[in-house]
Order: C-alpha cells, then sequence, then structure tokens
C-alpha cells in the first residue's frame, strides 16, 4: 500500500497554488487586459473600446465620443483625432454612410500585434512578424498590403502603425 505523506501532499498543494497565482498575475499585466490590441486589417482596440476598419462614423463616435478634431482631407476623406487614446480615424465616404477606412496608431498607444509588434518595436521584430512588407522608397514606410498594416519609424523603431482593410 502506498500511503501518501501529508508534508509532501502539503507542499505539492501550495506549489500548485503559488503557481496559479503566477498564471493569473501574468494574465493581469497583459497587454490584452489592459484592452489595447493591434489587428491587422481589422482594426485596433484602445482601452476596451475596439475601432474596425468599415465601422460607421456614427459608431466610432457614439464609442470614443466627439473627436478632438475632424481635418477634412478633401476627396480622401476626414481624419477624426483622438489623441487621448493616441489614435485617429480616417473615415470616408458621404456623411450619412463614411465608414472607417484605416486607423492611425501613435505615441502612447500600448497594443501589439498579435507577433508582440507596437509603438517602440525595432526593425528585426518588424521583419520576423511581417517578411513580405514592402519600402516605400520615399516615405520609408514599410507596408504589409496582404495583412493591412503599415510602420513609420524613427530611427530603427516604429514610430506609428497604420492599419488599413487587407489587400489594400
Amino acid at each position: 500500500m502506498n500511503a501518501r505523506n501529508p508534508w509532501q501532499h502539503r507542499c505539492r498543494m501550495l506549489s500548485l497554488a503559488a503557481g496559479l497565482v503566477l498564471i493569473l498575475g501574468a494574465l493581469a499585466c497583459d497587454d490584452g487586459a489592459k484592452g489595447t490590441s493591434v489587428e491587422p486589417g481589422v482594426g485596433a482596440t484602445a482601452t476596451g473600446v475596439s475601432i474596425r476598419i468599415g465601422d460607421a462614423r456614427s459608431a466610432v463616435v457614439a464609442r470614443l465620443g466627439q473627436p478632438a478634431s475632424a481635418r477634412d482631407l478633401g476627396g480622401v476623406g476626414t481624419l477624426l483625432s483622438f489623441p487621448d487614446r493616441h489614435l485617429s480615424c480616417l473615415v470616408s465616404g458621404a456623411a450619412d454612410t463614411a465608414a472607417v477606412t484605416a486607423v492611425y496608431l501613435g505615441a502612447g498607444f500600448e497594443g501589439r500585434t498579435p507577433g508582440g509588434v507596437g509603438i517602440g518595436s525595432g526593425r528585426a521584430d518588424v521583419t520576423a512578424e511581417f517578411p513580405n512588407a514592402t519600402i516605400d522608397p520615399f516615405l520609408g514606410t514599410w507596408r504589409h498590403a496582404a495583412t493591412g498594416i503599415a510602420f513609420d519609424w524613427d530611427g530603427d523603431l516604429v514610430a506609428s502603425i497604420t492599419v488599413f482593410g487587407a489587400g489594400g
């Protein structure tokens, strides 16, 4: 008969409890728990509020409140700025049907792509997740059209991220 040592059983239970605390603590510190993320070709989530490519302008305003500014870019659309969320949305189309066509994420935005790329990431990180990105020789922007994401640089670090419709 295999008798259990009560001391071993107690130690095993404490180890399991400690492991659970570590896992739950890590989840609480994860960016996803803060509600920030970047989804190439889809949109972004800022402090728990999602903005998606194709969302109606009215839905964006309902979720984020009135923009700090709305700049008419002519035939391209209107740029709605939400500096408290570190993002701007380009909305295009007639006023009653205007929809998000791009989301710009700037300094202070803490979200990351599924592969971990975010503001402040290095070129090697971007290349690892988006190996076929093309480089605009004039602007220096890296664009991965197949997934709907582009990166602007400050030296070798990501300065801003643009999310647009995949394939665009």
